[in-house]
Order: structure tokens, then sequence, then C-alpha cells
């Protein structure tokens, strides 16, 4: 990443008012672990033009130290912007499920999979919030839906040993 973080640099410094070059070298320093770096050039971008990717990118670095109910707001905003994005609505749906809310998890995980029925990680991830809710039949069942499509699938498979334990 430090070769992507020099020249992306460069391009901020050439264009300080480009939100491309701001957003990608947002991506970069996140990528590269430097948080607090990526999130203060997110925002310029965000401040240049908004834009859905770009609350969403800004919404997973808060998520990824901790400021959950920050990164929800950020995917709010991009969702206000993009409604019919899946991404943010996964992001928005993984938040809700590491803050502990698990039935909102699920409609957003629902509503996703009417869109995306094939999507098998945002299938695993209602598994994981159905299981959370203490519908386990729900959980095995959409267990069962991954294995008729990928039948190999070891993490689904674990899930559904999980799940049934329990």
């Amino acid at each position: 990443y430090s070769e992507a973080v020099k020249y992306l640099h460069q391009a901020v410094e050439l264009n300080k008012w480009s939100q491309k070059s701001r957003f990608e070298f947002g991506k970069v320093l996140g990528a590269s672990g430097d948080i607090p770096a990526a999130i203060d050039e997110l925002q310029i971008a965000i401040a240049i033009k908004p834009a859905a990717e770009i609350y969403n990118e800004l919404g997973g670095n808060h998520r990824r130290v901790g400021n959950l109910d920050t990164a929800v707001d950020n995917y709010l905003k991009g969702l206000a912007l993009g409604p019919e994005d899946p991404e943010l609505w996964n992001s928005l749906g993984v938040v809700y499920v590491e803050q502990g809310r698990f039935e909102a998890a699920c409609e957003v995980f629902k509503n996703l999979l009417a869109d995306w029925p094939n999507r098998i990680d945002y299938r695993m991830n209602f598994i994981v919030a159905l299981a959370s809710i203490g519908d386990q039949p729900e959980a095995l069942n959409q267990c069962r839906t991954i294995l008729k499509v990928a039948p190999d699938n070891v993490k689904a498979r674990a899930l559904m040993e999980i799940v049934g334990r329990n």
C-alpha cells in the first residue's frame, strides 16, 4: 500500500478538490490501516461531493475502530443517496448484528435476499442474525438453501452444525 499511498497523496496534492482522488486516497489509507487519516480524507471527499460509495467506505472505517453508531449514521446517509445499493444495506445489517439489533438486521437481510437471492454472503449474514434471535428453524432452512446451490460451502456447513446444536 505504501506505493499507492504515495501516488494518491501526490494526486491529491495536484488537485485538492478532486473528490475521486480524495476517495481513492481514503480507501487506500483505510486498507493500509491508517484509519484516522482515511476518515479525514473520506470526509473531505464527501464535503466536495457526497456519494453513497464514500459513505459506505467511511462507515466501514468507523466500524473497524468500533464507532458503530457513527458507522450506522454513515450507512444511512449513503442509503439516502443510493437506496438500491446492496453493499450499503449489507454493511448496515452487519453493524446491526454487531450492535445486538438482531431484529433490524434480519429485516435488512430478508429484504436484501428478496432482490439478491443468490448472494451467499448476504444469506450467511442472515443466518447469523436469525440464530441470534433464536430462530434456529429458519436459520437451518437458510443453511439448506445455500447448500442446494453450493453443496461444498464449508462456512454454510459449519453454521448448520452450530445452529443445529443450539
